[in-house]
């Protein structure tokens, strides 16, 4: 159960999230596949694959393996920060690893809409340098090709409660 300090503007509605979903499928799919839309049983399972690798532990030494799950032609966006290369996805997500430990996500929910995910869920994990716990609420959209890799994906958190914990006195 998430506390109810986190049930505020980012804790989504299911409309909000389709409304999401809805804006991002709008961009279409890329011209020149051939193969078939993904099930909605395989896009689910792929959507448990990538968010499980995200945690910390998964992606200490197994970088190599989740920059797999990813298309060649990717679109990242965390906050300010896009990465559109395989290189710049693994820079940032080296940086990310030596910020954070114990980093998981625990889902509220997901909705699955063609190739779309839309996540909502919490990130917890410690603040290296300070030693600090954090809870964030989170939104990921996702979006995978028709081969079943990762060719978008945007996270939206609120920065605001970030800071609120890493400012916190223990």
């Amino acid at each position: 159960m998430i506390s109810s300090q986190f049930r505020g503007p980012l804790v989504l509605t299911g409309a909000l999230l389709w409304s999401l979903v809805g804006c991002v499928s709008s961009q279409g799919t890329a011209p020149g596949h051939s193969r078939s839309r993904l099930t909605p049983r395989e896009v689910n399972r792929l959507a448990s694959e990538y968010i499980d690798s995200l945690d910390t532990r998964a992606l200490k030494g197994n970088l190599d393996s989740f920059l797999e799950k990813w298309a060649d032609e990717l679109d990242h966006t965390v906050g300010l920060a896009t990465m559109r290369t395989k290189e710049e996805l693994s820079d940032f997500l080296r940086q990310w690893s030596d910020m954070f430990s114990k980093w998981r996500h625990v889902e509220v929910r997901r909705l699955v809409h063609g190739n779309l995910v839309a996540w909502e869920g919490v990130a917890t994990g410690t603040h290296r340098t300070t030693g600090k716990p954090l809870k964030i609420p989170m939104v990921m959209i996702i979006e995978f090709d028709n081969y079943g890799k990762v060719k978008m994906s945007h996270v939206y958190f609120d920065s605001g409660v970030l800071q609120q914990q890493l400012l916190a006195e223990r």
